[in-house]
């Protein structure tokens, strides 16, 4: 008899739970791949937007989209921004810890930081570059009945003006998930109004 068939006869009851182990670990893998697609819900993405009016219409550009371990390098961290944008509720601002929050925004920073290297790099060195300043936000639309195309992980990024305008301006929108965009906008200028100290807001400053 074989070493393998000796082992086999000795051993199968564990050889078919590791067998049964990983089949029924990648039908859950599986099925959840298929809920997320299902309910459009992409919560291990991470988009960062830019969000901005040019001639009367409300424009988004993506300017990064990696996924939640890519940004933040860390599996609770990324395990409780999924969590956040898993609850239901009117406020689009992720409700993570605001003693912590830095620590959620700092790599999403780092991230864009990469984008802009050689701006900065040019205004160091005299060779030119302009700063630019926006507000950058944390955000997850996930309020019942909202006309979203996708739901995941959404970092926006406006200048602080166009956000406290966005109260009493009402732009051109392409689709309809744009002014669920717009009305998501709305939402965080009313935080940044009465609440300006709060963490969940941040000024970046960019070099192009």
């Amino acid at each position: 008899m074989s070493p393998l068939i000796s082992w086999l006869q000795e051993h199968w009851p564990e050889a078919l739970a590791s067998v049964a182990s990983l089949f029924i670990g990648s039908l859950i893998g599986r099925w959840r791949a298929w809920k997320r697609f299902a309910d459009r819900s992409f919560f291990d993405r991470v988009t960062v937007s830019l969000n901005y009016v040019a001639e009367g219409r409300f424009l988004i550009r993506t300017l990064l989209e990696r996924s939640a371990m890519e940004i933040f390098r860390n599996a609770e961290m990324a395990r409780a921004v999924q969590q956040a944008c898993a609850k239901p509720g009117k406020d689009p601002l992720l409700a993570l810890p605001e003693e912590s929050y830095w620590y959620y925004l700092n790599p999403i920073l780092n991230a864009i930081s990469e984008l802009f290297a050689d701006g900065f790099i040019r205004s160091e060195s005299g060779a030119g570059g302009t700063e630019q300043t926006y507000l950058l936000f944390l955000t997850c639309e996930n309020e019942a009945g909202a006309t979203i195309r996708q739901r995941k992980v959404r970092v926006m990024m406006i200048r602080e003006q166009t956000l406290l305008d966005s109260a009493t301006l009402t732009p051109i929108f392409r689709n309809p998930f744009q002014a669920a965009r717009w009305e998501t906008l709305r939402k965080v200028r009313e935080e940044l109004v009465t609440n300006p100290g709060t963490p969940r807001i941040r000024k970046i400053t960019v070099c192009v």
